[in-house]
Protein backbone atom coordinates (compact mmCIF):
# COMPACT_ATOMS: atom_id res chain seq x y z
CA UNK A 1 0.00 0.00 0.00
CA UNK A 2 1.35 3.39 -0.98
CA UNK A 3 1.92 5.78 1.91
CA UNK A 4 0.32 9.20 1.66
CA UNK A 5 1.64 12.52 2.93
CA UNK A 6 -0.65 12.21 5.95
CA UNK A 7 0.80 8.79 6.76
CA UNK A 8 4.31 10.26 6.80
CA UNK A 9 3.22 13.07 9.07
CA UNK A 10 1.52 10.78 11.56
CA UNK A 11 4.40 8.31 11.74
CA UNK A 12 7.15 10.94 11.84
CA UNK A 13 10.23 9.62 13.72
CA UNK A 14 8.39 6.43 14.67
CA UNK A 15 5.42 8.27 16.15
CA UNK A 16 7.63 10.40 18.37
CA UNK A 17 5.05 13.13 18.94
CA UNK A 18 2.27 10.62 19.52
CA UNK A 19 4.32 9.09 22.32
CA UNK A 20 5.21 12.53 23.68
CA UNK A 21 1.54 13.57 23.67
CA UNK A 22 0.46 10.36 25.40
CA UNK A 23 3.05 10.88 28.15
CA UNK A 24 1.91 14.48 28.57
CA UNK A 25 -1.72 13.39 28.82
CA UNK A 26 -0.97 10.59 31.27
CA UNK A 27 1.03 12.93 33.51
CA UNK A 28 -1.79 15.47 33.43
CA UNK A 29 -4.41 12.86 34.29
CA UNK A 30 -2.20 11.54 37.08
CA UNK A 31 -1.76 15.02 38.55
CA UNK A 32 -5.52 15.67 38.30
CA UNK A 33 -6.37 12.42 40.10
CA UNK A 34 -3.66 12.97 42.73
CA UNK A 35 -4.68 16.55 43.51
CA UNK A 36 -7.24 16.93 46.29
CA UNK A 37 -8.23 20.61 46.38
CA UNK A 38 -10.35 22.03 49.20
CA UNK A 39 -12.86 23.21 46.62
CA UNK A 40 -14.29 21.74 43.46
CA UNK A 41 -11.56 21.37 40.79
CA UNK A 42 -11.42 24.42 38.52
CA UNK A 43 -9.01 26.71 36.73
CA UNK A 44 -8.37 28.71 39.90
CA UNK A 45 -6.46 25.98 41.80
CA UNK A 46 -2.71 25.55 41.64
CA UNK A 47 -3.19 22.60 39.28
CA UNK A 48 -5.67 24.58 37.22
CA UNK A 49 -3.18 27.42 36.82
CA UNK A 50 -0.38 24.97 36.03
CA UNK A 51 -2.32 23.10 33.37
CA UNK A 52 -3.64 26.38 32.01
CA UNK A 53 -0.11 27.71 31.64
CA UNK A 54 1.03 24.56 29.84
CA UNK A 55 -2.04 24.71 27.58
CA UNK A 56 -1.42 28.40 26.78
CA UNK A 57 2.22 27.78 25.86
CA UNK A 58 1.17 24.79 23.81
CA UNK A 59 -1.54 26.79 22.04
CA UNK A 60 0.93 29.53 21.12
CA UNK A 61 3.36 26.98 19.76
CA UNK A 62 0.61 25.33 17.71
CA UNK A 63 -0.43 28.67 16.20
CA UNK A 64 3.21 29.30 15.27
CA UNK A 65 3.00 26.51 12.67
CA UNK A 66 1.45 28.91 10.16
CA UNK A 67 4.54 31.11 10.39
CA UNK A 68 7.00 28.20 10.40
CA UNK A 69 5.56 26.77 7.16
CA UNK A 70 6.42 29.99 5.35
CA UNK A 71 10.07 29.99 6.46
CA UNK A 72 11.56 27.23 4.35
CA UNK A 73 15.16 28.04 5.30
CA UNK A 74 14.49 27.82 9.04
CA UNK A 75 16.66 25.51 11.14
CA UNK A 76 13.88 24.94 13.69
CA UNK A 77 13.10 21.39 12.61
CA UNK A 78 11.37 20.13 9.47
CA UNK A 79 7.90 21.21 8.42
CA UNK A 80 6.77 17.57 8.52
CA UNK A 81 7.93 17.29 12.12
CA UNK A 82 6.12 20.49 13.06
CA UNK A 83 2.91 19.29 11.44
CA UNK A 84 3.20 15.91 13.19
CA UNK A 85 3.58 17.67 16.54
CA UNK A 86 0.76 20.02 15.58
CA UNK A 87 -1.62 17.08 15.07
CA UNK A 88 -0.85 15.13 18.23
CA UNK A 89 -0.29 18.03 20.59
CA UNK A 90 -3.39 19.73 19.23
CA UNK A 91 -5.48 16.71 20.18
CA UNK A 92 -3.86 16.53 23.63
CA UNK A 93 -4.74 20.21 24.14
CA UNK A 94 -8.42 19.23 24.49
CA UNK A 95 -7.62 17.01 27.46
CA UNK A 96 -5.30 19.54 29.09
CA UNK A 97 -7.86 22.34 28.86
CA UNK A 98 -10.62 20.05 30.14
CA UNK A 99 -8.53 19.16 33.18
CA UNK A 100 -7.52 22.80 33.59
CA UNK A 101 -11.18 23.82 33.84
CA UNK A 102 -12.06 20.94 36.15
CA UNK A 103 -14.88 20.21 33.68
CA UNK A 104 -16.68 23.32 34.92
CA UNK A 105 -18.57 24.91 32.02
CA UNK A 106 -21.19 27.62 31.72
CA UNK A 107 -22.48 30.44 29.52
CA UNK A 108 -19.35 32.61 29.62
CA UNK A 109 -16.27 33.53 27.61
CA UNK A 110 -14.28 30.73 29.23
CA UNK A 111 -16.59 28.06 27.88
CA UNK A 112 -16.72 29.89 24.55
CA UNK A 113 -12.95 29.56 24.27
CA UNK A 114 -13.28 25.85 25.04
CA UNK A 115 -15.95 25.32 22.38
CA UNK A 116 -13.88 27.17 19.79
CA UNK A 117 -10.89 25.01 20.68
CA UNK A 118 -12.91 21.83 20.15
CA UNK A 119 -14.06 23.09 16.74
CA UNK A 120 -10.48 23.90 15.75
CA UNK A 121 -9.21 20.48 16.84
CA UNK A 122 -12.13 18.64 15.21
CA UNK A 123 -11.58 20.45 11.92
CA UNK A 124 -7.87 19.65 12.14
CA UNK A 125 -8.64 15.95 12.63
CA UNK A 126 -10.83 16.08 9.54
CA UNK A 127 -7.94 17.78 7.72
CA UNK A 128 -5.62 14.88 8.54
CA UNK A 129 -8.28 12.45 7.30
CA UNK A 130 -8.80 14.52 4.13
CA UNK A 131 -5.10 14.53 3.25
CA UNK A 132 -4.98 10.78 3.82
CA UNK A 133 -8.15 9.81 1.95
CA UNK A 134 -8.86 12.27 -0.87
CA UNK A 135 -5.53 12.30 -2.78
CA UNK A 136 -6.11 8.62 -3.58
CA UNK A 137 -9.70 9.32 -4.64
CA UNK A 138 -8.57 12.26 -6.80
CA UNK A 139 -6.02 10.08 -8.60
CA UNK A 140 -8.66 7.42 -9.21
CA UNK A 141 -11.15 9.91 -10.63
CA UNK A 142 -8.55 11.74 -12.71
CA UNK A 143 -7.27 8.51 -14.23
CA UNK A 144 -3.95 10.01 -15.32
CA UNK A 145 -5.51 13.00 -17.11
CA UNK A 146 -5.03 16.55 -15.95
CA UNK A 147 -7.83 19.11 -15.77
CA UNK A 148 -6.67 21.05 -18.83
CA UNK A 149 -6.75 17.90 -20.98
CA UNK A 150 -10.30 17.06 -19.88
CA UNK A 151 -11.46 20.64 -20.49
CA UNK A 152 -9.92 20.62 -23.95
CA UNK A 153 -11.66 17.35 -24.80
CA UNK A 154 -14.98 18.72 -23.57
CA UNK A 155 -14.49 21.83 -25.71
CA UNK A 156 -13.79 19.67 -28.76
CA UNK A 157 -16.93 17.63 -28.10
CA UNK A 158 -18.92 20.86 -27.73
CA UNK A 159 -17.66 22.09 -31.08
CA UNK A 160 -18.33 18.81 -32.86
CA UNK A 161 -21.80 18.47 -31.30
CA UNK A 162 -22.74 22.03 -32.29
CA UNK A 163 -21.60 21.55 -35.88
CA UNK A 164 -23.48 18.29 -36.14
CA UNK A 165 -26.64 19.76 -34.62
CA UNK A 166 -26.56 22.57 -37.20
CA UNK A 167 -27.11 19.99 -39.94
CA UNK A 168 -30.34 18.86 -38.26
CA UNK A 169 -33.59 20.74 -37.64
CA UNK A 170 -33.73 23.88 -35.49
CA UNK A 171 -35.33 22.10 -32.52
CA UNK A 172 -32.38 19.73 -32.14
CA UNK A 173 -29.87 22.53 -32.71
CA UNK A 174 -31.47 24.77 -30.07
CA UNK A 175 -31.69 21.93 -27.57
CA UNK A 176 -28.02 21.01 -27.95
CA UNK A 177 -26.83 24.62 -28.01
CA UNK A 178 -28.67 25.56 -24.83
CA UNK A 179 -27.47 22.43 -23.04
CA UNK A 180 -23.88 23.31 -23.89
CA UNK A 181 -24.15 27.02 -23.13
CA UNK A 182 -25.68 26.48 -19.70
CA UNK A 183 -23.24 23.90 -18.43
CA UNK A 184 -21.43 25.13 -15.31
CA UNK A 185 -18.32 23.43 -13.99
CA UNK A 186 -17.02 24.23 -10.51
CA UNK A 187 -18.84 27.21 -9.00
CA UNK A 188 -18.76 28.23 -5.36
CA UNK A 189 -17.30 25.98 -2.71
CA UNK A 190 -20.80 24.98 -1.60
CA UNK A 191 -21.74 24.05 -5.18
CA UNK A 192 -18.53 22.07 -5.58
CA UNK A 193 -19.35 20.04 -2.47
CA UNK A 194 -22.83 19.30 -3.87
CA UNK A 195 -21.70 18.63 -7.42
CA UNK A 196 -23.54 15.30 -7.72
CA UNK A 197 -26.89 16.96 -7.26
CA UNK A 198 -26.16 20.23 -9.07
CA UNK A 199 -24.26 18.81 -12.02
CA UNK A 200 -27.35 17.20 -13.50
CA UNK A 201 -29.40 20.34 -13.09
CA UNK A 202 -26.72 22.59 -14.57
CA UNK A 203 -26.51 20.55 -17.75
CA UNK A 204 -29.93 21.79 -18.78
CA UNK A 205 -31.54 25.22 -18.72
CA UNK A 206 -34.67 26.80 -17.33
CA UNK A 207 -37.78 27.48 -19.39
CA UNK A 208 -37.70 31.13 -20.50
CA UNK A 209 -41.34 31.15 -21.65
CA UNK A 210 -44.17 28.86 -22.64
CA UNK A 211 -43.56 29.30 -26.37
CA UNK A 212 -40.29 27.38 -26.11
CA UNK A 213 -41.65 24.65 -23.85
CA UNK A 214 -41.37 21.98 -26.52
CA UNK A 215 -37.61 22.45 -27.02
CA UNK A 216 -36.47 23.18 -23.48
CA UNK A 217 -34.55 20.59 -21.44
CA UNK A 218 -34.20 20.89 -17.69
CA UNK A 219 -31.28 18.50 -17.39
CA UNK A 220 -29.08 16.09 -19.25
CA UNK A 221 -31.54 13.21 -19.04
CA UNK A 222 -34.26 15.27 -20.70
CA UNK A 223 -31.84 16.39 -23.40
CA UNK A 224 -30.95 12.82 -24.24
CA UNK A 225 -34.59 11.76 -23.98
CA UNK A 226 -35.73 14.37 -26.51
CA UNK A 227 -32.94 13.57 -28.91
CA UNK A 228 -33.77 9.88 -28.61
CA UNK A 229 -37.40 10.67 -29.44
CA UNK A 230 -36.25 12.52 -32.55
CA UNK A 231 -34.23 9.43 -33.46
CA UNK A 232 -37.22 7.12 -32.99
CA UNK A 233 -39.58 9.40 -34.91
CA UNK A 234 -37.20 9.80 -37.84
CA UNK A 235 -37.61 7.33 -40.71
CA UNK A 236 -34.87 8.80 -42.86
CA UNK A 237 -31.59 6.96 -42.27
CA UNK A 238 -29.66 10.06 -43.36
CA UNK A 239 -31.15 11.88 -40.34
CA UNK A 240 -30.94 8.96 -37.95
CA UNK A 241 -27.18 8.54 -38.48
CA UNK A 242 -26.21 12.07 -37.27
CA UNK A 243 -28.69 11.81 -34.40
CA UNK A 244 -27.03 8.60 -33.19
CA UNK A 245 -23.65 10.29 -33.49
CA UNK A 246 -24.95 13.30 -31.58
CA UNK A 247 -26.22 11.09 -28.75
CA UNK A 248 -22.83 9.41 -28.62
CA UNK A 249 -20.99 12.75 -28.45
CA UNK A 250 -23.25 14.11 -25.70
CA UNK A 251 -22.89 10.89 -23.75
CA UNK A 252 -19.10 11.11 -23.88
CA UNK A 253 -19.29 14.79 -22.98
CA UNK A 254 -21.49 14.08 -19.97
CA UNK A 255 -19.14 11.34 -18.77
CA UNK A 256 -16.18 13.75 -18.94
CA UNK A 257 -18.12 16.50 -17.16
CA UNK A 258 -19.15 14.12 -14.38
CA UNK A 259 -15.57 12.95 -14.09
CA UNK A 260 -14.28 16.52 -13.89
CA UNK A 261 -16.99 17.51 -11.42
CA UNK A 262 -16.11 14.58 -9.17
CA UNK A 263 -12.46 15.62 -9.38
CA UNK A 264 -13.38 19.17 -8.33
CA UNK A 265 -15.61 17.82 -5.57
CA UNK A 266 -12.85 15.63 -4.12
CA UNK A 267 -10.46 18.60 -4.09
CA UNK A 268 -13.11 20.74 -2.41
CA UNK A 269 -13.62 18.12 0.31
CA UNK A 270 -9.85 18.03 0.80
CA UNK A 271 -9.57 21.78 1.47
CA UNK A 272 -12.94 22.70 2.99
CA UNK A 273 -11.63 22.10 6.51
CA UNK A 274 -9.28 25.08 6.16
CA UNK A 275 -12.28 27.41 5.88
CA UNK A 276 -13.19 26.30 9.40
CA UNK A 277 -9.80 25.63 10.94
CA UNK A 278 -8.06 28.93 10.19
CA UNK A 279 -10.78 31.48 11.11
CA UNK A 280 -11.81 29.53 14.19
CA UNK A 281 -8.15 29.37 15.25
CA UNK A 282 -8.03 33.16 15.35
CA UNK A 283 -11.39 33.26 17.13
CA UNK A 284 -10.06 30.74 19.66
CA UNK A 285 -6.94 32.86 20.19
CA UNK A 286 -9.05 35.98 20.77
CA UNK A 287 -11.38 34.23 23.21
CA UNK A 288 -8.41 32.74 25.06
CA UNK A 289 -6.80 36.16 25.46
CA UNK A 290 -10.07 37.52 26.85
CA UNK A 291 -10.24 34.49 29.16
CA UNK A 292 -6.72 35.13 30.48
CA UNK A 293 -7.26 38.85 30.97
CA UNK A 294 -10.55 38.38 32.83
CA UNK A 295 -9.03 35.72 35.06
CA UNK A 296 -6.17 37.95 36.17
CA UNK A 297 -8.42 40.99 36.56
CA UNK A 298 -11.35 39.49 38.46
CA UNK A 299 -10.10 36.30 40.11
Amino acid sequence: MKLTQADGILSYRRFFYLKFSLILCLLSIGAYLWDTPMIMPNGGTWLGYGLGTIATVLMGWLLWLGIRKRHYASNWGTVRGWVSAHVYLGISLVLLVSLHSGFQFGFNVHTLAYVLMVIVVASGIYGVFAYHYYPQKINQVRGGLDTSTVLQEIAELNQESTKLAMTLDSTVHTTVLKAIENTRIGGTLWQQLHVTRLGRRRFGWQKPNAALADIVDENYDNTMYRLANHLIASVDEDKRRPLRRLLELLGRRNALINRLQRHIQQKAFMRVWLFVHIPFSFAFLSATLVHIVTVFLYW
